[in-house]
């Protein structure tokens, strides 16, 4: 009873949860160290995947006003589609020092259709 119980709560969650799906997206970068075997933690990258229509979407960090020149970052996508945009640029403007501290370093991205985003 306890795997019927388990399974069917899976199962339903599964199809419930869309945490990674949207149109609009806040991102803090953490502070990549060493450790975790990329030598001085470079390249930072976005993939962004369109999960059904065309859309563009809009990168911008909103606490500062010179990131990028001052342009958001646009990258059009076609249906089903990826991209990936090197943010390795701005790293000292992304990244998170001191580590569990609030800083104003947040990225905000918006499509104007569902997608997809991870940091790499």
């Amino acid at each position: 009873m306890k795997k019927l119980l388990l399974l069917t709560t899976f199962i339903l969650l599964f199809f419930l949860t869309k945490a990674q799906t949207g149109k609009d997206f806040w991102f803090a970068a953490p502070d990549i160290t060493d450790l975790h075997n990329i030598p001085g933690g470079e390249p930072l990258y976005l993939l962004i995947s369109s999960t059904g229509g065309a859309g563009t979407v809009t990168i911008t960090q909103p606490a500062n006003p010179t990131f990028n020149g001052g342009v958001p970052i646009t990258v059009t996508l076609s249906a089903n589609a990826s991209a990936r945009v090197n943010l390795t640029p701005f790293k000292n403007l992304l990244e998170t020092r001191p580590t569990n501290t609030v800083v104003n370093t947040g990225l905000h991205i918006v499509s104007t259709t569902n997608i997809t985003t991870y940091y790499e």
